[in-house]
């Protein structure tokens, strides 16, 4: 696997999403006493397809190409699997 020279446009994306995280945390904590749970369920369970937006709109913006996931034989990841 060939290592990439650090881009400071991908550490703030990656600290955009996490501040958009934690802020979403914040907001869940507060909303949860104030309004009802049915209604702030379906909004919490979209955070996910923002995350997933967000990085599509990153790797679109700066042409990343992504790299192949490694293939890990299901032996390898079990306890007391032989490696």
């Amino acid at each position: 696997m060939t290592s990439r020279p650090w881009d400071a446009r991908l550490v703030v994306y990656g600290m955009l999403i996490g501040v958009l995280g934690a802020a979403g945390q914040r907001l869940l904590f507060h909303a949860v006493p104030v309004g009802p749970t049915h209604s702030i369920s379906p909004v919490v369970s979209l955070s996910p397809v923002l995350t997933i937006a967000i990085s599509l709109l990153a790797a679109e913006l700066l042409a990343i190409e992504p790299e192949p996931a490694p293939v890990v034989p299901l032996a390898a990841r079990a306890p007391g699997g032989t490696r």
